[in-house]
């Protein structure tokens, strides 16, 4: 029964390569993004800046 599961697990494998390829790369990616942002939150405040800048831009051509 259980080479019937790997099996059915390497064929799933080999005809979704390529999901399985970005899975295997973007997964962990993503992950280490979470825990970065957890660790060093200063990444929100540059967002929050980014806004800002933004925002401001936006003022100040309407101005014109």
């Amino acid at each position: 029964m259980s080479t019937d599961l790997v099996t059915a697990i390497i064929t799933l494998l080999a005809e979704h390569w390529a999901e399985t390829l970005l899975l295997l790369v973007l997964a962990p990616a993503g992950l280490i993004g979470l825990i970065l942002g957890l660790v060093h939150p200063d990444g929100n405040t540059n967002a929050n800046e980014v806004a800002s800048q933004a925002e401001n831009l936006a003022r100040h051509d309407t101005k014109r």
